[in-house]
């Protein structure tokens, strides 16, 4: 029997239509695992987000596909670390998905924003340099895309923020779980917390390890740790470093004291093996994107401290 337009009506009074009021949670879309892992602790007991990306691919350069193209489409918020990092990004989201949220995370108010160091050979770090040191000219630089360096969810304080601002936009599509989102980043927060202590206690004993990366991206942790790397074979963004470049980063480390290179699993270890031919320089693989590692809630703890054991155990001799 066909429903009439009276009773139609009354059913759509009732229960209304859509999305929002079946209260479905908003669909939530994050570039990489670390961004992914912060949100789906935010949301756990209320939905999931979805990566845009293959977990683990360079996201300096990446192509979508069809189907990664259709979830942006769906999305209702978009979680993503920075157009530095993801330059593609930004236009693809605000064309596929125009009605949708889009959210810089390294672009919040109360992020650690560092400079990307552009020299093979680092040299001594300036004091303004250390994370939570920001002094206005430096300030004035990380304002600055052009200069930024966009690893920042390689300083755990800068999740812990991350978290906090994941939590109110979600409230804002989703005012009903609002509570929830917030319990659960106020708990995240403090999970970071006792994590990164037991990965400071692992690091104590290498504060003055001298060691070099494949490519600059571990600024950020670097300033929550106290190490600091000696150099880069290739510049924070990931390009393919001229001959004159690897040819003072294997100076450094056949003459500077380096115990470590590492290497990383998005690039060919030959150029790394090359930077330590005729050294006493250890190799060993470290991934700034965890792409070891399953994605989910628990992605960002496990990532921190599969970073601190890697490098312990590299300048322990393992």
């Amino acid at each position: 029997m066909r429903m009439s337009l009276i009773a139609a009506t009354m059913l759509v009074a009732l229960f209304g239509t859509g999305r929002a009021a079946s209260a479905e949670p908003p669909r939530v879309v994050t570039d990489i695992a670390a961004v992914e892992s912060l949100v789906a602790q935010v949301m756990a007991g209320v939905g999931s987000p979805e990566l845009v990306m293959d977990h683990g691919a360079s996201p300096h350069e990446y192509r979508l596909r069809p189907s990664q193209a259709e979830v942006l489409e769906q999305a209702d918020v978009v979680f993503f670390v920075s157009s530095v990092l993801t330059p593609w990004l930004g236009g693809t989201a605000e064309a596929l998905a125009p009605g949708a949220r889009r959210i810089e995370l390294m672009d919040l108010e109360g992020v650690e924003r560092l400079e990307a160091r552009e020299a093979a050979v680092f040299g001594p770090a300036p004091a303004e340099e250390a994370p939570g040191q920001d002094g206005d000219d430096h300030e004035a630089k990380a304002d600055d895309h052009g200069g930024l360096d966009p690893h920042g969810w390689l300083l755990p304080e800068n999740a812990v923020v991350w978290l906090a601002a994941i939590a109110g936009a979600l409230a804002e599509a989703d005012p009903e779980n609002a509570a929830t989102y917030s319990a659960n980043a106020t708990a995240a927060q403090e999970r970071i917390r006792e994590t990164m202590a037991q990965v400071l206690q692992g690091l104590a004993p290498y504060e003055a390890a001298r060691f070099v990366v494949f490519h600059d991206a571990y600024q950020y942790f670097e300033g929550a740790t106290g190490l600091r790397a000696e150099g880069a074979i290739a510049m924070s963004d990931a390009r393919a470093p001229g001959p004159a470049r690897v040819a003072a980063i294997r100076e450094a480390v056949r003459e500077g004291g380096i115990s470590c290179v590492f290497a990383e699993p998005q690039f060919n270890l030959d150029l790394a093996r090359t930077v330590i031919e005729g050294s006493g320089a250890r190799l060993a693989v470290l991934d700034p994107l965890g792409s070891g590692i399953e994605p989910g809630e628990g992605f960002y703890g496990a990532f921190l401290r599969d970073l601190g054991a890697t490098m312990a155990a590299c300048f322990d001799g393992g």
